[in-house]
């Protein structure tokens, strides 16, 4: 049997490599006939498919990875599997008395979902207007004020009422089945719960969702926060495509296990596409629009262009986070490289550099250490 503390990975080697070799690991332990059966056996019980449960407990493996320790951050412990059984089970009977069976349903031709922030609503400011009946689905207090005021339809997605609708002729076979994954636990000394929790609860809320509010279309800002729970449930209920946009380079890290029809690409390339589905996700192809970022905050803000300072060479700041985190090969390069750019502005002296970061960065000593004498001029853009 194998379990997750048996993962194994050398920082010393390429981070690519690394992530490989991880994504085999979760594999091989998803995969394992005792994983399988219980996947198949809560598949049945809740008429999902085996597909979306599969892909969906790989895809919360790899969300408990730790990428600086590379290894998974959840240990065995008994007291926490037998509160994991009675939470687990206290919620599944509260949704069962005081879950919510009828709905009000409400039809749009386009939900924009997990909209965090307002900077994420203003890049589709071009597709609201092309469409009738637009939803927008946010956790964000200033992008829900915002859709409120230019009369936007908005939906709270962290306040959804329960549906008591899954439970009505499985409630007991769920409970039956909590005490499976509880006695499997305990043999395995290994916390199924923490899995099924999620996929449970993930199915519970989107059920909820979806029997409120019917789009044709999802489209999400990041291909990496999907989930393959929702595209079912979605799907399920009517849902025709779910859409992703490309918001990064496809790196390693965050290609694992995602779940969509298409993804809007930043060019004709297929690296990205080719990727996510090495790292094990579920897309059918990729259409290539450019960058939603760069029309909303470039193209469109004349203002924005006249304000720019003139620069020689700009150099787009890259966010290695993940990988300089599970690999010593990309931490060293990352500094070296650096190095490399301070050196190269102090033998022309005559170019002005301009090093541009995200607007998440949050800075970093030995990069601060490296430039501190240099002229570089450091963006956040």
């Amino acid at each position: 049997m194998i379990k997750l503390t048996d993962l194994q990975l050398d920082k010393n080697d390429d981070s690519n490599n690394i992530y490989l070799k991880l994504k085999e690991f979760i594999d091989n332990y998803c995969n394992q006939d005792h994983n399988q059966i219980l996947i198949k056996k809560f598949s049945k019980i809740l008429n999902i498919s085996e597909s979306a449960i599969n892909l969906k407990f790989k895809r919360c493996l790899y969300n408990d990875f730790d990428p600086p320790l590379r290894k998974f951050k959840k240990n065995f412990k008994v007291i926490r599997l037998l509160k994991n059984f009675l939470l687990f089970t206290c919620i599944t009977i509260f949704v069962k008395i005081f879950g919510k069976k009828k709905f009000k349903k409400k039809y749009y031709d386009l939900m924009i979902d997990e909209v965090d922030n307002l900077r994420q609503l203003n890049k589709f400011n071009k597709l609201l207007n092309k469409f009738d009946k637009v939803l927008v689905s946010t956790k964000n207090k200033e992008v829900f004020k915002q859709c409120k005021n230019r009369k936007i339809d908005v939906i709270k997605n962290n306040r959804i009422l329960p549906s008591k609708n899954y439970l009505e002729n499985n409630f007991f076979n769920l409970i039956f089945f909590f005490f499976k994954i509880l006695k499997l636990s305990m043999k395995a000394k290994e916390n199924y719960f923490d899995i099924y929790f999620i996929i449970f609860f993930s199915l519970i809320k989107n059920e909820s969702f979806f029997y409120q509010v019917y789009p044709k279309i999802i489209l999400q800002d990041r291909f990496y926060i999907n989930c393959s729970i929702k595209n079912f449930v979605f799907k399920k209920n009517g849902g025709k495509k779910t859409i992703c946009c490309q918001y990064h380079i496809a790196e390693s890290g965050i290609c694992f296990y995602a779940d969509f029809d298409i993804l809007f690409s930043f060019g004709e390339e297929q690296n990205s596409i080719k990727k996510l589905k090495t790292f094990g996700s579920n897309v059918e192809k990729s259409i290539p629009v450019g960058s939603l970022q760069m029309e909303s905050e470039y193209y469109n803000f004349k203002e924005y262009k006249q304000n720019l300072e003139d620069t020689d060479l700009l150099i787009i700041g890259i966010n290695p986070s993940h990988a300089m985190q599970i690999s010593k090969k990309v931490f060293d390069s990352y500094y070296i490289f650096l190095n490399w750019i301070v050196k190269f502005e102090s033998l022309n002296p005559h170019i002005r550099i301009t090093y541009k970061h995200h607007t998440n960065y949050k800075g970093d000593k030995i990069k601060n250490k490296i430039f501190k004498n240099s002229k570089i001029k450091i963006l956040k853009a």
